[in-house]
């Protein structure tokens, strides 16, 4: 009888083989498989981080605009015939110093010029019945309007060390479209007071400068 184990052999050697090859395969893939997760978690952290950047950045340009905003809120209100207030720097010890009016193309300026230590607050409003508030007597301002201006954080030269005002009571310039005249009040108990007398009740707006101190009310010219 022969034996067929010589026959057999071949084909184990076959199988073996291509179950080698076949584990091979399997590693490679385990592999790849491994390389592919890697390079994801990397792509997933950088695209992380670039979120986060970009989070950072927005954050950052919206405190800019936040910051942007809020320097820009201090300007100038846009003109009205509603009062216009602001209140006095906690320190203020001022006295005005100078009052006069500027013709402007489409609009006049009162200046209030104060000297002293910080910064005064301000109410500027139409009143109809003007009066003065040391006396309680009607004030006679020459206009259709009148504006009553209050500047507080305002005190006496003996108080202030500062010189206060010494011109005219009443002040007009001429070429003026908007304002007929100033009347300078004065001081009494920290508030100095004065009234435009306008040619119409016109727009107007008041506002507060610096280097020097200043309150400002601009009157639109009538029409």
């Amino acid at each position: 009888m022969r034996h067929r184990f010589p026959a057999i052999l071949p084909l184990v050697l076959v199988a073996l083989l291509a179950t080698a090859c076949q584990g091979h395969s399997g590693s490679r893939s385990t592999a790849a498989s491994r390389s592919s997760s890697a390079a994801s978690s990397s792509s997933s952290g950088v695209s992380s981080a670039s979120s986060a950047s970009a989070t950072s950045s927005a954050a950052a340009s919206s405190s800019a605009a936040t910051a942007t905003q809020a320097a820009s809120s201090t300007a100038p209100a846009a003109p009205g015939t509603r009062a216009s207030t602001a209140a006095p720097a906690p320190v203020a010890r001022t006295t005005v110093t100078e009052v006069y009016i500027e013709p402007e193309d489409s609009f006049d300026r009162v200046v209030f010029q104060l000297g002293g230590t910080g910064t005064p607050g301000f109410s500027a409003r139409y009143v109809d019945h003007p009066t003065s508030p040391a006396s309680g007597r009607p004030e006679t301002v020459n206009g259709e309007g009148a504006i009553q201006v209050s500047i507080t954080g305002t005190g006496l030269p003996a108080d202030t060390g500062v010189r206060e005002y010494s011109g005219p009571d009443h002040i007009a310039t001429a070429n003026t479209e908007a304002v007929a005249e100033v009347v300078y009040e004065g001081i009494f108990e920290g508030t100095t007071t004065a009234f435009i007398g306008t040619q119409a009740r016109s727009s107007f707006r008041a506002y507060l400068l610096t280097n020097p101190t200043r309150v400002i009310v601009d009157v639109n010219d009538p029409g």
